[in-house]
This record gives structure tokens, C-alpha cells and sequence, in this order.
């Protein structure tokens, strides 16, 4: 110790000392002072270590950047100044120095010191590196530095401290030993002008160098943050235009900027991915270093494979014998969280050091708040010394503030990055998936994935260091505990202790709870989309009610789930929330039972510690439970991104085209089959197909045809042989797809646009009338899945597409049996035939119209999955076998190339003179679009979603209120007012017992072994209001826990009920990702998100409340600020809450196109990999979470703008509590048991703030979503499913008759009749066909019948009955429709053919052999029970077909309508099941939109409609006798 005082007194004097207070007894008061050594050697080393050290962390950080700043005037300046201060500095030393030699040879006392001499050098290095560091900014593009703002500041803060010293000095008052008094005025001339210089540099320093231009080049609207001083960035000041901006107006999308290039989805994703694809790569080289001796040979040959791929990310192989996803055996399987830390580690770490500094920074409040107590029990002590700690406690809070927000933005930042990370993946992983694959993941659970557990990481980010934070915080206030009432804090510690595990076993039980939570969200997702592809179908079958039931039943587990977890969070709450009291009534006890005093210093500095306490305590349930909650999302994560992808070498694949003598395809000895490791459904298949043929693909239903094509594409898995394939590929599926874009865009598909090929295109396809029928033709939105576009239309526009893109190999499956024979005609002649646009391109064209076979150079056909025969067409036809046999059975003689096969819906002719010239007639069939709604005049079907605007309705409050219960929320309110009053009355009586400890010092002392009666008292009464609190605590908790799944459960019911029940109109507009985002992500919000932010507020919002009042009661004086600092509180929170508020709703309605583009993307995934235009989706994915977090980025940062603000009120609250409790000691209005109380309270009202902040913000945000829910919830419905109006006999309709009288509707009020005026009679048992060509109104008059349409006009009687008295469910389930698209939903066989489980087995049984798929589904394992997957995907769609005419034979309804029904079904199949429909509805009145003529020629009646009117109503025979219209088809269809 000795050799140390030594060394800095050597050091320090004779000018100063190092340590220690400086007496001035003239002045009257204690000086308290820094010595001149400390100033010049600790405060300045540790301001240049900083700089120097966190200046080579900017140089590393920023050592890749590639932006250069131009030399400015303002970097001229900052250069030029600190090359002054380096003189200045310089100077300083030189003159050190000398002064310092002349003394040394001088007698007289030295007047210049040691470290005089080192700090102007220190400095001067730090000068050095500064000039360095501003030219380096400079060439790095760093144009505004914090590290600058805060290192100049330091020094002129340092160099005031040397001024007043230096001043004191040349009084003489103030130096250890008497010193020329010239020196000092040198040295303090010195820092004179380094404080001039220093202050110069700080305000060059507030101005940011200028940005180049170029730095925004393709940038729309670059972030004002990109151009912001440092000030402004921690201080969110860039925000303002905006936030006023939402003031004064509704914000709008064209507000918003764009995002920093760091946030975008270019620069965050390829980050993840990059890592992911090290990772795998590490793994792949570990596994490939291994004993040869390989267990798997399958895992071996699949590692191999995927080795070999270009791009290795996300690509896994399945262990054979893998019994659990959770607990994958896979070598190469990659953790995503894994990915996750070592892709954000340094952000994550800076967040960290942020938070530690705040964190730490805590602690000193109870210290000052110890010597403010002090203060006011000690009379003697100078007034100023309260002012002092006043300003020190607002000081650090501040910084506390400007700390804490850095880390919640930077937090949340990453949190967004995250998800843009994740979204990214996810999508890419489902574009690679395998079928197999896709079986074990839903859609539902991948849309899950997006909008739930990518959602939760990005939560979890701001909260994430709480996993450190608080442990730290509880062991540094157990530390400080400690020093404060010494062993009785180990007291509390016991009790931390034993709350550990009962924490740890309700996290365990959680976790279980969300696995199984999750797994029911999937379901439920599932099922809903399910039923909104399928809404139509459900709607004719009138099947919402089973449909509802099941959704319901799902959401009733969900919902037992949700309550049990919700009781459990409840009740770790309140162990958590009890924890502080518990450990201050424990610790209290054990120190004044053990006969100490307990005085407010101790008690208060004591609960101030506890307060910390209770923050860290209060937030581990809601950490844990985001944690349990993450955690399952990461198995979810790493099950799907490790699923199997496609092989790649299944099929050897190359884009140069064949070469002549180079077979285009050649398949050999190949078997195939959609699982891996199961069954082959293609056996034995070699074919060799070279370049420029044209192959007929031939078979009947289920017999592997489109399979075929699957296996060339790749999508099959390849069990053995060999496929290669040559040349690029285009796919027209057997079921059109089509994109929410306009008609041209489906064509082109992201081509180049060619004009003269683009128009020949649409001549060849036959689209060129469409196109001038469509309101602003080729620019017309398309509507999803289609939706305003006939079977024929979307068929040709998917054509169309393969046309334009030039492939050198086509796949077309069954391609034209959706259109009819003028078409199909006129489309085999100009596209696919001899001498159409593809003549020279290799052709595989699988088709049931056998009369299209004559033109192929090559014909195969399959049966049970096998090639049976194929050759050229002469050939076979010579070998007189089955393609032989079939072709002379049913190909129609003498018209080669024409088709006996018609959908006179879809015939389309080049508009006649007549019709050119008479645009009236023209314009009435531009508006009679059948089938679908017209496009309005904008060309757009889908409606733009609309963000709602101004404040939220309180009726939407009431609405989720009204959820809960109104009572149980009366409740709830009372026991939360009730917990807080016992809050708040603890520590009242804490003041009063301490204060009267601080009267009567000895009172609580008790050294003998009785129970001292006012200790008991005390501490009884103290036990007591605390017991009271936890009783409160946890019935809130727990009804607010009900209440919660009340409303939950409510709002869910009140949306699918009316949903489902919703006009098809709304379907027809309203893309179906839009309507599931109300059902997942905001639903999501109800169950999970606003419970929890709404316990928040209420805890932090009565937290506050309480805080006021006490520090009010405690000093009076502090109700003067109060009133000003609630208005400024409220103002500015209004301020911002309407920019908030409408940054949450663009957030919501940017969100559902990710979903729906996602939607769109897995169901045509074949499509997108058979043209490879997988790089574009992923861009307009990329594109729309782009739009997406930039809203979301503006509304983080407003939530800081806000916070910081606010703060700033709780800090006043801090600095006015402290400084009015200065004054009341003067005033002698209160005593140290109140301020101590008051203090307490005002310490932790900044944190309190915060969170009030937030939940206000977060609430408001999050109650959009039971906005966006009761819209829905309150859209308008159909017609009552039921009604009174007329009473029907059980067994209506009797007979079957329909009249359409005068009958007149439309699809929507805007738009011209689709039906004008039709009077039809149809009589019982008749047999009715209904053609036209397109537009003419056929299906619009089935949709009338189902009242799909409502009627404008007229009415249609059934047995003498209104359809329109007749509710839709009742009217809808006696009749029977067989509709174009065969929809099946997921589940057994049963369910689909019977959802109402009332037909026996034998009735099944029976129906299924009559629809001919008795002996395929007895082939089927289960049988009836065989599990239908989403959409029906394992079944072929002639199959799917045949599953809809089961449907129709079980309902057994006098009235059928068959709507095209058997498009997908080869000719044979056709003729076998209309001679079912003529034996099984032989007295049911049959209505046929015909499709193939030739089956409705003995028909009772014929209508022709035109234009929505019956131009001809006949028999067949008078019909083809007239010559008119009907004569025209026949005789097209060959069949005169």
C-alpha cells in the first residue's frame, strides 16, 4: 500500500494529490471536487482507452465497406480543427516539459508534476487516431459517427472540470502545495482553447458529411434515417415528418420509405442461406469422411446425390428407419438455430453489451436514493448536496433511456431480419419440396410457419437477453442486498431458490401444451383452407354445416388446450409476481427477528432493490413461455427445412436441345412411385421419343397417363432405370393454372415480349374473341385460381403460355378436353398438329379423344401404370391390338382430327361481320361472361384490401369486451384495482413502520426470546397486505385467463360462421390468403398476442397509477407537476398513436399477399419447376416481405420515437420526486420513511413507462386484429340457410318440375343481365340439355337454380314451390349437382362421399359400384376408410370425377344437374357412366350443360341460349331437322 501511495504521490505532486475532497473554509461550505491527477490520469486514460479501442472495433466493422464520401467542407473542417488541437496539445507538452526541467535544475519547488507531462501525450495519440479515423469514415461512407459525438463531448466536459480547478487553483485556495500561480494560467490557457477547439469539433460534428447521389440509385424513396446525424438517430428526430404527417392526415402507403439495403431481403436472406449451406457442407464432408462401412446404404446413395447438386441449401436425406421428426437420426440434418446464432451472433452481441450497460447502470439509483435518505435525516448536510443527486439520479436516467432503446431497436431490427430470413427459406424449401415431402406437411402448416413461428423469433429478439439479463440483475441485487441488511438477503435467495422448480415444471408442462397447440393450429389452417377452395361445391351440396362442425371440433381441442395453458401462465405469473414480496417479507423478517432496526434507509434502499427484483422476476414467465413457445416453432422449423427435397438426377436433365439422331426423351427399364421407399406406380417403362415427334399418350381413368408426365418432370421418384431429357420444357396441366395477374402476364410468364409471336399465340389458342369480350382485354386481372375465367378459357390461356415460351419439349395433359370440337379443332390444327406453331417441337400429348391420335408419329397406352402397347399409329393400327380396337370402337370415322367430343361453352369463332357491326349485341355479350363474375372496368377482380382508418372504433373494444363477458370484465378490472391498492398499502405501512424505527431507534431491538407484540404487529399486518395482493394477483390472472378464451373462442365462431356463409361473390374477389390470414395470423393475435398485452397494460397502467399517488401523498409539492406532465403525456401519446395505429393496419394488409402469393406458388409448384421459373417467384416473394418491413421498420421505430419521449416524463417524475423531497426537508413537511417510499416508487416508474408505452402501442396495434375479424364477422350474408316462410313436405321435390318464369339475373348490380327474361318449363323426369356458345348464360342458369345467383328479376318454381320462399340449405340438399371441377377434401373416402355419416356401408359400397370405382378403391388400403389427401392430390382427376357421381348416387334428389361433368374422363369411361346416369335417374329430371354432343342426342329436350335467351327449345331430332344453331354443333362435332 505504502509502495503505492509512494508512486502516486511522485506522480500527482507537487501540484496535486490523486485522491481525495479539497477543504475550502472560506467559501462556508464543503467543496467536493475531483483532484487535477485523477482528472488528467483516470477520467482521461479511460476516455482515450474507449476511443481508441472501440475506433479499431468501427475500423474492423467497416473495413469491407465499398461507399467513399467525396471530400466536404465539412470533413475539411474536422480535419483542419484537430490538426489544431494536435498543435494546441503539443504545445501543452513541450511547455510541461520545459517547465518541468527548469524546476528540476531549479531550487525552488517544482511547479509542474508528472502527469501534466503523460496527458497531453495521451491525448495526443487519441488525436492522431481520430485524424486517421475521420479519413477512414471518409472512404467507407460513414457519414455521421456516434463514437465522434461522444468522444468530443467527454473532452469538453473534461477540460470544464480542469477549468474550474484551474481557476480555483490560481486563487491559491486549492493545491496541496503553494504553485506559480503564472504556470497555472498557462496550463488553464491551455485548456481553454482545447475546450474553444473541442466544442467546435462537437458542433462540426452534429452536421453529417454530404451522401453522394449514387449511394440511392434504385432506391425509390430512400430513409430519411440514411442521412441522419447521430443525435437524430438515438433520438428517432428523422422520424417527425412522418409522425406529423399521421397527425394531421391518414397515413398511406406512398407515405412509407424504403428500407435500409441491410434490412432488405437481398442483403438478409443470402446471409442465412450462406450459413446454412457451410453448415450442410460441413456435415456432408464429416459424413463423407466416415468408415466405409455405411449402415444405410439408401441414406448413403441419397447423400451422395444431394452432394452433387448445385445448390445444397436446406437439402437433407431421411434416415429409413427414422421413427420421430422431433428427434431426426439424419447426419446432414442442419439445426436452424444453429444457423441463427452464428448468422447474427455480432448484432445479437452488440444488443447484449447495450442492455449490460443499462443493466448496470440500474444499481445506481438505490445508491443515491441511500444518500438522498441520508440527506434528509441529516440536517447538517449541505442543501446542494440534494440538488446534486437530483441531477445525478436524472442523468443517469437518461442515459438508462438512450441505452435501453438502442437495444430494443437493434433488437427488433434483427428480430425483422430474422423473419425476412426465414419467410425467404421457407418459401425456397417449398419449391424444392418432394411429393413425399409435401405429404407429411400440409399447406396449413406451412402457411403456419410463415405467419406464426417466422412471427414468433422475431418477437422473441427484443426480449431474448432477458435470458442473461435477469439472472444478472437478481445476483447484483442480492449482492447489494447483502451490504445493505447482510445475511437476511440470503433469506430472500432461499426463496428465489424454491421458486426455480415449480417454474421449471410449469415450463416442462408448456411446452407439451404448445407442441400440441401448434399441432391443432395446423389442422385447423388445413381444414379452413380446405373449405374455402372448396366453398363453391360445399355451397351446392349445402355442407357447410359438417364442414363448420369440423373446423369447430378442432377449434374446441385448440381451445381446451389454450385455457390450460393460459391457467398455467397464470399461474407462474403469480409465483413470479409474489416472488419479490415473498423475498422483502422474507428478508425483512429474518432481520428484525434478528433484533435489528429496521430504519428507512434499509428498508427503502432495500425495496428499491426489490423493485429491480421484480422486473427480471416478473418477466421470466413471459420469457419462458416465449421460449417454450420458440422452442416448439424450431422443431417445426427444422422438421420441414430438413424434409427431402426432389432429386435432382432423377431425371438427367439438359437445356441444349436434342441433336439429330439424339432421342429428346429416353426413359429404360424405369419404375416409379410418389414415396420413396413404397410401391411403384409406373412399372417397366421405356420409351424413347425423338425430337420433333408428336406422341399420343392414351389409357383409361387411374391408369398412370399423368403420372407419366409427372416422371419426366421429375416430380416422381425414380425406384430404377434410367431418364434423360433433352432441351427446354413447357407443362400445360391436366387442371389449368393460373396467377393473380393480368391475362397477358399468364401468357408471357415472365418472357420477353414478342408482339407478332404474342398475337399469333393468341390466334392459335383461339383467345383473340376472349380477349375483345374481356373489359380491358388482355390487361384484365385474372382473379385467383381463375376465378373469372371459364374451364375452356383458363385451359387455353394455360396452352397459350407453353406456346409462347418456345420450349423445345411440351408435356400436355389432356389439354384439350376442356374446350369443345370447333376449338379443339381449330386448336389441334394451329398448335399441336402437323402443321401447327409446335410442329417442330416434340410433342407428348395425352388425350381421350381418340380422333387426334391419326397425326401422331408414335402412340402409347397405359393400363395399371404400364406401357401395354405403344409404336407408330400405321403400325399399330396393323397389329390389330387394344389402341386399335379402341380407336375403331370410338374415334369418328372419316373426320381425322376432329373431335366427337363438345363443350359448346368454350366454341369460339372469329366475330362475323354481323356481330362486328353491331356493337349493341357485341357489348350485351361482353357483359354475360358465364360461369364467373366480368372483371369491373378497371380490368381488376380482386379487390384491393383497404386499411381501415382514424382511431379504433371502441365498438370494437366493446366487441372483445362484450367476448369476455361484461360482468366477468367488471371483474376482472376490480380485482386488478384491488391487487394494486395492496400493492400499494404494503409499502405504505413499510414507511410508516421504518419512519417510526427512525423516531424510536432502539424499538425494534428485542435481545431476549419474547416476541416483541409491535414487531409482530409490523410484521403481521406487512405478511398480511401481502397475502391480500397474491390472493388478488391470481384471481385476476385467472379470470382474465377465461375471459380471454371466451372471447378467443367467440370471435373465431363469429368469423367461420359467417364466412362460410358469405355470397360467392365475395369469394370470387377476395383472394383466399386474405381471408386465411384472418383465420391464422390474426386469430393468432386474439388467442396469444392481445391476452398477453392486455395483462401488461393493466399491470403497468395501474402500476403507474399507484406510483403517482404515492409519491404525491409522500411530498404533496410533487402534485404541481403531475397535472402538466400527464397532458404532455397524453399529447404526445395521441401524437403518435394515429400514425401507430394506421402503420399496424398497412402492416396487416401488406401482409396478406405473402400469403397469397405463397398459396398460389404451392399449387402450381409443378408448373413453376417445369418452366424453371423458380428464381422469379422467389424475387416476387422477396418483393412482397419487402413491402411488408416497410411498414413494419416505420412502425418499430415509432414505437421508439414514442418511448424515449415518454421517458422522459417518467425521468422528470424521478428528478422532481428526489428534488421536491430536497425541498420538503428544508420545509420540514415530511419525513425519511415518505421520501424513502416516494423515491422508491419514482425509481421505477421509468421502467414502467416503458412498458406502458409499449403495451398502450402494442395493444392498439394488436386490437386491429379483432377489427379486421369483426369485419368479416359482419360482412353481409346469403339468404337464411332456413326459413319460415314456407313449410315443405319432407319428400319436396315430388316430381322434379321447373319452370323459369320471365326469370332475369345478373352477377352483380353493376353489370348487365346474364340471364334476360327466360321463360322454360321442364317436366318431371325429362332429360334437359342446355348449349350455347360462350357467354350465353348456361351455367348461370344452373347457379340460378342454387341460387348461387340471386334472381333480378321473375322466378324459378320447383313442384309449385318459390326457390326464392325455400331457405339455401333446404333448397340446396334436395337437389344434386355434378360439377366441371371435382373437388375432394382431405380425410377418409367416407367423409367425402357422406360428410353427415348417414349411409351404410352397403349404400357406399353400392354407390361406388356404379360410379365404376368399386374396384379400385377395393384395391385401396382401408378401403372406404383409404385417406384422401389435400385436394385429393392421390387421386387421378377422372378418378376425383367419379368420387363427385358416388356423391350424386348417395343423395338420390329427384333433380340433377350435371355441369360438364365428365370433362375428365376418357370416352369409354363416359359412355359407361352416362348409361349409369340413364339407369339410376331414370324418373329424376336430368339438366345437362352438354359437353360432348353425342351423349345427349336422345334427350327429351335441347335449349340453345343466347346472350342469357332461348333462341332454341326443342327435341334433338326437331332441333337438327330445323337447321338452326343446334344443327351448326352437331354438325362440328361430326357426328351428321
Amino acid at each position: 500500500m505504502s509502495s503505492n501511495s509512494t508512486f502516486l504521490d511522485s506522480y500527482c505532486q507537487p501540484v496535486s494529490r490523486f485522491w481525495g475532497g479539497l477543504d475550502n473554509p472560506d467559501r462556508g461550505y464543503d467543496e467536493i471536487d475531483l483532484t487535477l491527477c485523477f482528472q488528467d490520469t483516470i477520467l482521461l486514460a479511460v476516455i482515450s482507452i474507449l476511443f481508441c479501442f472501440t475506433a479499431l472495433s468501427h475500423v474492423l466493422y467497416y473495413r469491407y465497406s465499398k461507399f467513399r464520401i467525396p471530400l466536404t467542407l465539412v470533413n475539411l473542417l474536422k480535419e483542419l480543427f484537430i490538426g489544431l488541437d494536435i498543435l494546441v496539445v503539443t504545445a501543452e507538452a513541450i511547455f510541461a516539459i520545459y517547465m518541468y526541467l527548469v524546476d528540476k535544475n531549479s531550487v525552488d519547488t517544482n511547479s509542474v508534476a508528472i502527469f501534466q507531462i503523460v496527458s497531453p501525450l495521451i491525448v495526443l495519440f487519441s488525436l492522431f487516431v481520430a485524424l486517421i479515423l475521420v479519413q477512414f469514415h471518409r472512404i467507407r461512407g460513414i457519414f455521421t459517427s456516434g463514437l465522434f459525438h461522444v468522444f468530443w463531448f467527454l473532452l469538453v466536459f473534461h477540460d470544464g472540470m480542469k477549468i474550474r480547478t484551474y481557476s480555483l487553483d490560481i486563487e491559491g485556495n486549492e493545491l496541496t502545495q503553494p504553485k506559480n500561480s503564472i504556470t497555472s494560467i498557462v496550463f488553464l490557457t491551455f485548456t481553454v482553447l482545447n475546450l474553444v477547439i473541442r466544442s467546435i469539433l462537437l458542433i462540426i460534428t452534429l452536421f453529417p458529411d454530404k451522401i453522394p447521389i449514387s449511394w440511392f440509385k434504385g432506391i425509390d424513396k430512400p430513409i430519411p434515417e440514411e442521412k441522419a446525424t447521430f443525435l437524430s438517430q438515438i433520438t428517432w428526430w428523422w422520424l417527425n415528418g412522418l409522425v406529423i404527417t399521421g397527425f394531421r392526415r391518414t397515413l398511406e402507403r406512398s407515405d412509407l420509405w424504403s428500407l435500409n439495403r441491410e434490412d432488405t431481403t437481398a442483403y438478409a436472406a443470402p446471409l442465412f442461406r450462406n450459413t446454412w449451406e457451410k453448415e450442410y457442407q460441413k456435415k456432408l464432408a464429416k459424413f463423407a469422411r466416415r468408415p466405409p462401412v455405411v449402415p444405410n446404404e439408401e441414406l448413403l446413395m441419397n447423400t451422395i446425390k444431394m452432394s452433387t447438386e448445385k445448390d445444397p441449401l436446406i437439402q437433407s436425406s431421411r434416415s429409413k428407419g427414422s421413427k420421430s421428426s422431433d428427434t431426426p437420426v439424419n447426419p446432414l440434418f442442419v439445426h436452424s438455430l444453429l444457423i441463427m446464432v452464428k448468422t447474427y451472433w455480432f448484432p445479437f452481441l452488440i444488443c447484449g453489451l447495450f442492455k449490460l450497460i443499462h443493466d448496470s447502470l440500474i444499481f445506481v439509483s438505490p445508491q443515491i436514493l441511500s444518500l438522498l435518505i441520508m440527506f434528509v435525516q441529516n440536517v447538517n448536510e449541505p442543501y446542494w448536496y440534494g440538488i446534486v443527486y437530483a441531477f445525478i439520479l436524472l442523468s443517469v436516467s437518461i442515459l438508462q433511456s438512450i441505452l435501453l432503446h438502442q437495444y430494443f431497436q437493434k433488437g427488433f431490427v434483427l428480430g425483422m431480419n430474422i423473419r425476412t430470413a426465414l419467410v425467404n427459406i421457407i418459401y425456397r424449401k417449398a419449391l424444392k419440396l418432394s411429393h413425399e415431402s409435401r405429404q407429411k406437411t400440409t399447406i396449413g402448416e406451412i402457411v403456419n410457419l410463415m405467419s406464426v413461428d417466422a412471427q414468433r423469433f422475431m418477437d422473441l429478439m427484443a426480449y431474448i437477453h432477458v435470458i442473461w439479463s435477469a439472472p444478472f440483475q437478481i445476483v447484483v441485487s442480492v449482492i447489494f442486498l447483502y451490504f445493505v441488511i447482510q445475511y437476511a438477503a440470503f433469506a430472500g435467495l432461499i426463496v428465489m431458490i424454491m421458486l426455480i422448480p415449480i417454474n421449471s415444471v410449469i415450463a416442462t408442462i408448456n411446452r407439451k401444451f404448445q407442441k400440441r397447440l401448434m399441432e391443432l393450429k395446423d389442422k385447423r389452417i388445413k381444414t379452413i383452407t380446405e373449405v374455402l377452395n372448396g366453398i363453391k361445391v360445399i355451397k351446392l351440396y349445402a355442407w357447410e354445416v359438417p364442414n363448420q362442425k369440423e373446423v369447430l371440433d378442432i377449434r374446441e381441442q385448440e381451445m381446451i388446450v389454450l385455457k390450460y395453458a393460459a391457467i398455467l401462465s397464470a399461474v407462474s405469473s403469480f409465483t413470479w409476481m409474489m416472488a419479490p414480496l415473498l423475498v422483502a417479507l422474507a428478508s425483512f423478517a429474518t432481520w428484525v427477528v434478528a433484533g435489528k432496526s429496521l430504519t428507512p434507509q434499509i428498508a427503502f434502499v432495500s425495496l428499491s432493490l426489490f423493485n429491480i427484483l421484480r422486473f427480471p422476476m416478473s418477466m421470466l414467465p413471459f420469457l419462458v413461455t416465449f421460449l417454450v413457445e420458440c422452442s416448439v416453432s424450431i422443431t417445426r422449423m427444422n422438421k420441414f427445412l430438413n424434409h427431402e427435397d426432389l432429386d435432382p438426377n432423377s431425371v438427367k436433365w439438359s437445356r441444349n436441345p436434342a441433336i439429330l439422331g439424339e432421342p429428346a426423351i429416353l426413359v429404360q427399364n424405369a419404375n416409379f412411385g410418389w414415396v420413396k421407399a413404397g410401391d411403384s406406380i409406373l412399372k417397366n417403362i421405356n420409351i424413347r421419343i425423338d425430337p420433333g415427334t408428336l406422341v399420343s399418350i392414351i389409357g383409361q381413368v387411374g391408369t398412370g397417363k399423368s403420372s407419366f408426365l409427372m416422371a419426366l418432370l421429375g416430380e416422381m421418384d425414380k425406384h430404377r432405370g434410367e431418364v434423360k431429357l433433352q432441351g427446354s420444357v413447357a407443362y400445360v396441366p391436366q387442371i389449368p393454372w393460373m396467377q393473380n395477374e393480368t391475362l397477358k402476364n399468364n401468357i408471357l410468364f415472365g418472357a420477353r415480349e414478342d408482339p407478332h409471336r404474342y398475337q399469333d399465340v393468341l390466334r392459335a389458342c383461339a383467345l383473340e374473341t376472349d380477349i375483345l369480350i374481356l373489359p380491358t382485354g388482355d390487361k384484365t386481372e385474372i382473379g385467383e385460381k381463375g376465378i373469372n375465367l371459364s374451364g375452356g378459357q383458363k385451359q387455353r390461356v394455360s396452352l397459350a403460355r407453353a406456346v409462347y415460351q418456345d420450349s423445345d419439349v411440351y408435356f400436355l395433359d389432356d389439354t384439350l378436353s376442356a374446350v369443345d370440337a370447333h376449338v379443339g379443332h381449330h386448336i389441334y390444327q394451329e398448335v399441336i398438329g402437323p402443321n401447327g406453331l409446335l410442329k417442330n417441337k416434340t410433342r407428348i400429348f395425352v388425350t381421350h379423344n381418340l380422333n387426334y391420335v391419326s397425326d401422331s408419329d408414335y402412340i402409347a397406352m397405359f393400363d395399371h401404370g404400364t406401357i401395354v402397347e405403344q409404336g407408330e399409329y400405321n403400325a399399330v393400327l396393323r397389329n390389330n391390338g387394344d389402341i386399335a380396337q379402341l380407336i375403331e370402337t370410338f374415334a369418328t370415322t372419316g373426320n381425322t382430327g376432329r373431335v366427337s367430343e363438345t363443350k359448346d361453352e368454350e366454341v369460339v369463332e372469329p366475330l362475323s361481320p354481323k356481330e362486328i357491326l353491331n356493337p349493341k349485341e357485341f357489348k350485351k355479350q361482353e357483359s354475360s361472361v358465364d360461369k364467373h363474375p366480368a372483371a369491373p372496368k378497371d380490368g381488376n377482380i380482386i379487390d384491393e384490401e383497404k386499411a381501415d382508418t382514424g382511431r379504433v372504433n371502441m365498438k370494437v373494444v366493446y366487441v372483445y369486451i362484450k367476448s369476455i363477458g361484461v360482468i366477468l370484465s367488471c371483474f376482472i378490472m376490480a380485482f386488478y384495482i384491488l391487487t394494486y391498492v395492496a400493492s400499494g398499502g404494503t409499502s405504505v405501512w413499510l414507511a410508516y413502520w421504518s419512519n417510526k424505527n427512525t423516531l424510536t431507534p432502539n424499538s425494534s431491538n428485542n435481545t431476549n426470546n419474547t416476541a416483541d407484540p409491535e414487531l409482530v404487529l409490523y410484521l403481521g399486518v406487512y405478511a398480511l397486505l401481502g397475502f391480500i395482493q397474491g390472493i388478488f394477483t391470481l384471481a385476476s390472472a385467472y379470470f382474465f385467463a377465461i375471459g380471454a378464451i371466451y372471447a378467443s373462442r367467440d370471435l373465431h365462431r363469429l368469423l367461420l360462421l359467417n364466412v362460410v356463409r358469405l355470397p360467392m361473390s365475395f369469394f370470387d374477389k377476395t383472394p383466399i390468403g386474405r381471408i386465411v390470414n384472418r383465420f391464422s395470423k390474426d386469430i393468432y393475435l386474439i388467442d396469444e398476442t392481445i391476452p398477453r398485452s392486455i395483462r401488461s397494460f393493466l399491470a403497468t397502467f395501474f402500476s403507474v397509477l399507484m406510483t403517482i399517488i404515492i409519491i404525491s401523498y409522500a411530498t404533496p409539492l410533487f402534485l404541481i407537476v403531475v397535472i402538466p406532465m400527464i397532458i404532455f403525456y397524453l399529447f404526445v401519446q395521441r401524437f403518435y398513436v394515429c400514425s401507430s395505429r394506421q402503420l399496424k393496419r398497412i402492416e396487416s394488409v401488406t401482409r396478406s399477399p405473402i400469403y397469397s402469393h405463397f398459396q398460389e406458388s404451392l399449387t402450381g409448384v409443378s408448373t413453376i419447376r417445369a418452366y424453371k421459373k423458380q428464381a422469379s417467384f422467389i424475387q416476387e416473394s422477396e418483393d412482397r416481405v419487402d413491402r411488408n418491413q416497410e411498414v413494419y421498420y416505420p412502425s418499430i421505430c415509432a414505437n421508439r420515437w414514442l418511448a424515449i419521449r415518454l421517458e422522459f416524463v417518467g425521468h422528470f417524475v424521478v428528478f422532481f420526486a428526489a428534488l421536491f423531497a430536497v425541498v420538503s426537508r428544508e420545509l420540514h413537511i415530511t419525513n425519511a420513511g415518505l421520501i424513502g417510499l416516494s423515491i422508491s416508487y419514482a425509481l421505477s416508474i421509468t421502467q414502467v413507462l416503458n412498458w406502458l408505452v409499449r403495451m398502450t402501442s402494442e395493444l392498439e396495434a394488436n386490437i386491429v386484429s379483432v377489427e379486421r375479424v369483426k369485419e368479416y364477422a359482419e360482412l353481409k350474408r346469403e339468404a337464411s340457410p332456413v326459413t319460415d316462410k314456407i313449410n315443405l313436405p319432407a319428400n319436396w321435390p315430388q316430381h322434379g318440375n321447373v319452370q323459369f318464369n320471365q326469370y332475369s339475373v345478373k352477377f352483380r348490380e353493376d353489370l348487365d343481365l346474364v340471364i334476360d327474361h327466360l321463360d322454360l318449363e321442364i317436366r318431371g323426369g325429362q332429360k334437359l340439355a342446355i348449349v350455347g356458345r360462350t357467354g350465353a348464360g348456361k351455367s348461370s342458369m344452373t347457379l340460378a337454380l342454387f341460387r348461387i345467383l340471386e334472381a333480378t328479376g321473375g322466378s324459378i318454381v320447383i313442384d309449385g314451390v318459390n326457390i326464392a320462399d325455400v331457405g339455401l340449405d333446404d333448397l340446396r340438399s334436395r337437389l344434386t349437382i355434378i360439377p366441371q371441377d371435382p373437388v375432394l377434401f382431405s380425410g377418409t373416402l367416407r367423409s367425402n362421399l357422406d360428410p353427415f355419416d348417414k349411409v351404410s356401408d352397403a349404400g357406399l359400397w353400392e354407390a361406388l359400384e356404379h360410379s365404376h370405382l368399386k374396384h379400385h378403391v377395393e384395391g385401396m388400403p382401408k378401403g372406404l376408410d383409404f385417406i384422401i389427401q389435400e385436394g385429393g392430390e392421390n387421386l387421378s382427376v377422372g378418378q376425383r370425377q367419379m368420387v363427385c357421381l358416388a356423391r350424386a348416387l348417395l343423395r338420390r334428389t329427384k333433380i340433377l344437374v350435371l355441369d360438364e361433368a365428365t370433362a375428365a374422363i376418357d370416352m369409354e369411361t363416359d359412355d359407361i357412366i352416362q348409361k349409369t346416369i340413364r339407369e339410376h335417374f331414370t324418373d329424376c329430371t336430368v339438366i345437362t350443360i352438354a359437353h360432348r354432343l353425342k351423349t345427349i342426342l336422345d334427350y327429351d329436350q335441347v335449349v340453345v341460349l343466347s346472350f342469357g335467351k332461348s333462341i332454341e327449345h326443342d327435341t334433338p331430332n326437331n332441333l337438327i331437322n330445323k337447321r338452326g344453331p343446334f344443327y351448326d354443333m352437331v354438325k362440328e362435332a361430326g357426328l351428321l
